[in-house]
C-alpha cells in the first residue's frame, strides 16, 4: 500500500483539533482577544502534537482567565503548510489572507487563521513588505466582530527575519526590522499594531532589536522589557529550542534563545481600551525551570500544582516544533450606555437650575470582568443645557445613577443634547446622546402700570368723615404678559400702618388681568385733615426652579373731609337751602312740587350756610 505523505498526514487529523476545539470553546461571549505567534516549522514536526498543543491554548489559564485563542498566526509557513493548516482549522477558524512570493525555498511564508465570531480580516489592509533573505512580513488588518460604533481596528504584523550570528545576518534583520517599522509608518491616525514573529534577536543589544522598538514616530513596546532575556535567570522568557534532540529536521539546543516576540504600539498599553492585559504575555508550556534543557525533562510545572497536565503540554511543545508559541491576552473596549426615565425638564424660569438624573452603564460584558475594560466617564451638554458637569468610573457591566444640574438658556421652548463622553480607547456608543427638552419662561414684570414698568406710585383718595369703613384698590399689572412669561404672584404688603390696614387675600397667578392691592380704613371718628403711609408691596414668580422677588413701593395719601350737613330743603343737591331751593320749588308748583316741599323749604332755610 502507498504510504501516506505528511501533508495527507495532517490533513487526516483536522478533525481532532476540531474536535477538541469545540469541546472548550462553547460560547461566544466576548471575554478579550487571545493572540498567538507559532513558528511551526513547516509541520515537521508531529501534527498529533501541534493539534494538542493548538487545543491547550484555548484552556491555558497559566496567566489568567482561559478563554478560546481568537487569532494564531503563524511562521515558516509553505503553500502546502498553509493548505494543511486550512483543513486542520477549518470551520472554526477562518484563514486571513495568504500571500507567498517564491517564499517557500526561505522558510516558507506568514499565516493567520482567527475565529470570525470574536474578529474579522479586512482585506484592504493585508500587505507585505521585503525583509531581506528572500522573506516578506505579511500584515493584516482585523475589526472586532460587533463592534461597530466606532469599528475596532487593529493590525497584526508577522515576520520571520534571517536567522544566524555574525555582522552579515544582524544586517539582513536590522534590514528587515526597518522596512517593517517604514510600513507602519505608512498607515493613517494613529494605529494599533501587534508585531509578532521568529525575530531571531540574539540579544537585547542587537541593533535590529533596537530599530523595531525605537525607529520612527510609532514606538514598539517590549512587554517583558528591553533589558536582558540571556541567561537562566531569564529562561521563563525563553522560545527555542523545546528540544535537544534534532530528528525530523527540528532544531535542538534546548530552551536558551528569545527568538519568537510579540510586541505591540504604545497605544496598545494601559488599563481602558483595547489594551494588552498586563502579565498575560507568556512563552506557552515554559515554567522557567529548563534552561539549556528540553522543556519536557523531567516534570514541568507551567499550570501550578498539575503537572501531569504541564508534563503533557511540554511532551507536545516538544513534538510538535522547534519553537514555543508566545501567546498574549488583549482586552475587549468598555461599551456605553446611557438613559433617563425623563428627559424632559418640563417648565422653569430664565436662570434656574434644575436637579436631573442619568443612568450610565459601562455594558461591556465579558464572559469574565478581566476581560473587560473599565471605562472613565464625564457629562457636558450643548445648545440649551450647556454648563452640565459630572463623572465618573465604571467596570464592565456596571452602572451608575448620577445626578447633574441644567441652567438653560434662551426662552420659549428649548432643546440641547446631554453628552455622555467617555476619551477611552475604542469606547462604544460614546458620546452618548440624550434630547433635553422643556420650555423656560421670561421672568414675571410687577408694575403699577399697565402700559410700562412702573415700579412707584402714589395713591390718593378724598373720604368723608364718619362714613364708615372704606376700602381704597390698588391695581398691579404683570408689564408685559404672554403664554412665554412667568405668572406674577403678589406675596405681601410691608408697612401698613393705622389707621390703614390690609384688607382681602392678595392674589397669585397674575397674568394678563391686574391683581389687586386693597387697603382699608375706618373713618369713624376721623377729623378733617390728611392721612399718608409709605408701603412696599412684596411680588415674585410663579413657583417654579428660577423664580425670583421683587419689590415695589407706593405711597398712600388720603383726605379726609368734614360730615356734610343733611339739609331737608336742599332740593338742588348743593348742600345748602337757600334761595335756588326756592325758585326750583316755585318753578315746579303744582307739578313736581307741592305745598310741603315749599313749606320744608321755608322751615330749614339757610341750613348749610353757617
Amino acid at each position: 500500500m502507498k504510504s501516506e505523505t505528511r501533508w495527507g498526514a495532517a490533513i487526516r487529523i483536522h478533525g481532532l483539533v476540531i474536535v477538541a476545539l469545540i469541546a472548550m470553546i462553547s460560547s461566544s461571549v466576548h471575554a478579550q482577544v487571545r493572540v498567538i505567534n507559532y513558528n511551526i516549522a513547516q509541520l515537521r514536526g508531529n501534527q498529533a502534537a501541534l493539534a494538542s498543543v493548538l487545543n491547550e491554548m484555548s484552556s491555558d489559564d497559566h496567566a489568567g482567565q482561559a478563554h478560546p485563542v481568537s487569532i494564531m498566526v503563524f511562521q515558516e509557513v509553505t503553500q502546502d503548510t498553509f493548505n494543511a493548516l486550512n483543513s486542520m482549522l477549518s470551520p472554526l477558524y477562518t484563514a486571513g489572507t495568504y500571500t507567498n512570493t517564491n517564499e517557500d525555498s526561505y522558510g516558507g511564508a506568514q499565516a493567520v487563521f482567527y475565529r470570525s465570531d470574536v474578529v474579522f480580516e479586512v482585506p484592504s489592509g493585508h500587505d507585505g513588505t521585503f525583509t531581506g533573505a528572500g522573506r516578506r512580513a505579511r500584515r493584516w488588518q482585523f475589526r472586532l466582530t460587533g463592534f461597530s460604533d466606532p469599528f475596532v481596528d487593529f493590525y497584526v504584523y508577522s515576520g520571520h527575519l534571517k536567522a544566524g550570528t555574525g555582522e552579515s545576518n544582524e544586517e539582513d534583520r536590522l534590514f528587515g526590522a526597518e522596512n517593517i517599522k517604514e510600513n507602519i509608518e505608512e498607515l493613517s491616525g494613529d494605529p494599533h499594531v501587534i508585531v509578532c514573529g521568529d525575530f531571531n534577536f540574539y540579544s537585547n543589544n542587537e541593533s535590529a532589536y533596537q530599530a523595531i522598538l525605537n525607529y520612527g514616530t510609532d514606538q514598539i513596546l517590549d512587554p517583558l522589557g528591553s533589558g536582558s532575556w540571556s541567561g537562566g535567570g531569564n529562561a521563563s522568557k525563553h522560545t527555542q529550542s523545546p528540544r535537544v534532540i534534532s530528528d525530523d529536521g527540528l532544531a535542538s539546543g534546548g530552551m536558551d534563545d528569545r527568538f519568537d516576540f510579540q510586541l505591540h504600539t504604545t497605544n496598545l498599553s494601559g488599563s481602558r481600551g483595547l489594551k494588552m492585559i498586563s502579565g498575560s504575555m507568556r512563552a506557552v508550556g515554559n515554567d522557567g525551570n529548563h534552561y539549556n534543557d528540553a522543556i519536557n525533562d523531567g516534570n514541568n510545572s507551567y499550570f501550578p500544582g498539575e503537572t501531569a497536565r504541564s508534563n503533557s503540554l511540554a511532551n507536545n511543545l516538544h513534538n510538535a516544533s522547534d519553537h514555543i508559541p508566545v501567546m498574549v491576552d488583549y482586552r475587549i473596549p468598555a461599551s456605553m450606555t446611557a438613559t433617563m426615565f425623563n428627559s424632559g425638564f418640563g417648565t422653569i424660569i430664565a436662570g434656574g437650575e434644575l436637579e436631573l438624573f442619568v443612568n450610565v452603564k459601562n455594558s461591556c460584558s465579558p464572559a469574565y470582568a478581566g476581560g473587560g475594560s473599565d471605562m472613565a466617564w464625564y457629562l457636558s451638554g450643548e445648545e440649551g443645557i450647556q454648563g452640565v458637569s459630572g463623572s465618573g468610573m465604571l467596570s464592565p457591566g456596571e452602572d451608575e445613577w448620577t445626578p447633574f444640574t441644567i441652567m438653560p438658556t434662551g426662552s420659549g421652548v428649548v432643546s440641547g443634547t446631554l453628552l455622555v463622553n467617555s476619551d477611552d480607547d475604542f469606547v462604544q456608543g460614546s458620546p452618548a446622546e440624550i434630547p433635553i427638552t422643556g420650555t423656560v419662561l421670561r421672568h414675571s414684570d410687577a408694575s403699577f402700570s399697565a402700559g410700562s414698568d412702573t415700579n412707584f406710585t402714589v395713591v390718593s383718595a378724598t373720604l368723608s368723615a364718619n362714613s364708615g369703613i372704606q376700602v381704597i384698590e390698588i391695581p398691579v399689572w404683570n408689564n408685559g404678559w404672554d403664554s412665554g412669561q412667568a405668572s406674577l404672584d403678589l406675596d405681601a404688603v410691608d408697612g401698613v400702618d393705622a389707621p390703614f390696614q390690609l384688607a382681602g387675600t392678595l392674589e397669585n397667578g397674575v397674568t394678563s388681568s391686574p391683581g389687586t392691592i386693597e387697603i382699608e380704613i375706618d373713618t369713624t371718628g376721623l377729623g378733617a385733615g390728611q392721612l399718608s403711609d409709605a408701603m412696599q408691596l412684596l411680588a415674585s414668580d410663579e413657583n417654579l426652579p428660577g423664580a425670583t422677588d421683587q419689590t415695589l413701593s407706593f405711597s398712600l395719601v388720603v383726605t379726609i373731609e368734614d360730615s356734610p350737613v343733611d339739609c331737608e330743603g336742599d332740593i338742588d343737591g348743593s348742600g345748602r337751602t337757600d334761595v335756588q331751593d326756592l325758585l326750583q320749588v316755585l318753578d315746579g308748583f303744582g307739578s313736581t312740587y307741592d305745598i310741603d316741599d315749599l313749606l320744608g323749604v321755608i322751615a330749614d332755610w339757610d341750613c348749610g350756610l353757617g
